[in-house]
């Protein structure tokens, strides 16, 4: 289990449902979740190396500890991998990868 104090990111959405709706137009609200859903893709796409760790990490708030020991890997090579996969998250989206290479 988590120590008590160390944040999660539970609730589902919740909070970006809430910062969707405080954006100033529909518009926006559907840019936001179209830019979300280029991420998931990507997220999707990554081999699981990568995938897995990144996800386990980000989204599920698992310590770089509790990761290692479910994935039966040095902590190390988790921050590894880790880092790995938000480099070439940032490398797909900025090169626009999942529209083809259309900007």
């Amino acid at each position: 289990g988590r120590a008590s104090g160390e944040e999660s990111l539970e609730g589902e959405g919740g909070e970006e449902r809430v910062l969707v709706s405080a954006m100033a137009t529909p518009e926006d609200a559907v840019m936001v979740e179209e830019q979300e859903a280029r991420v998931w893709r990507m997220v999707e796409a990554l081999p699981l190396e990568l995938r897995a760790p990144l996800v386990l990490a980000a989204i599920e708030g698992f310590t770089t500890r509790e990761i290692a020991a479910a994935l039966e890997l040095h902590e190390g090579t988790v921050r590894t991998r880790i880092h790995r996969a938000k480099v070439e998250l940032r490398r797909r989206f900025e090169a626009g990868e999942d529209r083809g290479g259309l900007r």
